[in-house]
């Protein structure tokens, strides 16, 4: 029996954020079987529910063997304000209890920081916002296959200190930020914890600041730290998805290597 992989979608654009994760899982596709939901305690304002249903579940799937939580616009909002934070956190809870991997990216890797280790999050003054180089902090299974350095999207003015991290002995960071800080970990949950974007669009970063300036931000360009020519692709998705879709298969293969 194929494993379920379940698929909480916080994002306001719904249907296109769900088709970037699905360029992710794609060579992984035939292998499972794919499970997107809302949240049941705060309906979509952007997304015409109608166009979701019955494809999407409205609170958690009644059986998953793994989870991806997508980030969402909330980075200056404190966590007790979300609408939508007491199904969360007990989501996080649930998933624990009953070991189940999750995959929690930008925004939800911090919520999951903050509801389990209390760690909040520092705010930044400006946005970490383009493609910037990543460097591995030390090795694990999730990084096989990847170089040393490798150049993923940032869209955040969130950080944690590393300092604050050091503090816990069972979050291990994998991937840092040269100057920024973490910007991937793993804890003793097995919970991957990512603050980057490896499922954006090409265009995804420009359309971001555009609508920073249309909401009277002061956002600057994106900055693009782009890897030398001798790592560049002939293939036609951005060079950073294809460092996503090798984390998600080996995220995969290392979460479900007992189900």
């Amino acid at each position: 029996m194929r494993p379920t992989l379940a698929f909480l979608n916080l994002m306001p654009n719904k249907i296109d954020t769900e088709r970037q994760w699905l360029k992710l899982v794609e060579p992984t596709r035939n292998n499972i079987n794919w499970q997107p939901f809302i949240t049941e305690s705060y309906q979509p304002k952007s997304t015409d529910i109608s166009l979701l249903l019955p494809r999407y579940c409205v609170g958690k799937p009644a059986q998953f063997d793994a989870l991806i939580i997508t980030g969402a616009p909330l980075g200056r909002t404190p966590y007790q304000d979300v609408k939508y934070w007491g199904e969360l956190a007990a989501l996080f809870d649930f998933c624990i209890e009953h070991r189940i991997p999750m995959f929690c990216s930008c925004w939800a890797a911090n919520a999951y920081l903050y509801a389990k280790y209390q760690l909040t999050p520092n705010i930044r003054s400006e946005k970490l916002f383009g493609v910037f180089e990543h460097k591995q902090s030390q090795h694990h299974p999730v990084l096989n296959g990847l170089e040393p350095s490798i150049w993923l999207p940032q869209s955040r003015y969130a950080f944690i200190d590393p300092d604050e991290i050091k503090q816990h002995e069972h979050i291990e960071p994998l991937l840092e930020v040269p100057n920024e800080g973490p910007a991937m970990l793993i804890d003793q949950h097995e919970t991957l914890l990512l603050l980057a974007h490896p499922e954006y669009a090409e265009d995804t970063l420009q359309n971001e600041y555009k609508r920073d300036q249309r909401s009277g931000l002061a956002t600057k360009p994106p900055v693009w730290q782009k890897p030398s020519p001798n790592s560049e692709t002939s293939n036609q998705l951005p060079y950073w998805q294809l460092n996503g879709r090798t984390i998600l298969e080996n995220w995969l293969q290392f979460a479900l290597r007992s189900r």
